[in-house]
């Protein structure tokens, strides 16, 4: 800029500790644009994500050692808390599920097969009485056998 080291814009890579979760990447660029706190310094709009490096795009290195890193520092944390606390919202909803599937009444197969059990009884019970004809007694409800 002034022509002094140090004073022109770089592209300058940040390399972070592994890729980022998908849903803070795609926050990324929006938290740098508008920051928990910055400096009149601040220039939202050079800031990208490159897998697991950030780049910013048109900086000093003086800008970047005074300005920005407080800023990327205050970022980084906040989407870090952020996933975390989605990461955490989302275990909790998947657990309360498998506790309520859990929880349902399983049909008993037990039951269903006294139903069919009771079913042929009533069927040839029906069929013997019409056997011994007219006269016999009613048949028996076996339903509450």
């Amino acid at each position: 800029m002034d022509g002094t080291r140090g004073s022109a814009l770089y592209r300058v890579p940040l390399l972070l500790s592994r890729v980022p979760e998908k849903f803070w990447a795609s926050h990324f660029v929006e938290a740098w644009d508008h920051p928990p706190a910055w400096s009149s310094m601040h220039r939202p709009g050079i800031a990208s994500l490159q897998g697991n490096r950030i780049i910013l795009d048109g900086s000093t290195i003086e800008e970047l050692e005074r300005y920005h890193l407080r800023a990327l520092k205050l970022v980084v944390n906040v989407l870090n808390q952020k996933t975390a606390d989605r990461l955490q919202a989302e275990r909790s909803r998947h657990e309360s599920e498998a506790v309520a599937r859990e929880a349902q009444p399983q049909p008993d197969p037990r039951c269903d097969r006294t139903l069919e059990v009771q079913r042929r009884l009533a069927e040839m019970l029906e069929r013997n009485l019409r056997r011994l004809g007219p006269g016999v007694r009613e048949p028996v409800d076996t339903t509450d056998l």
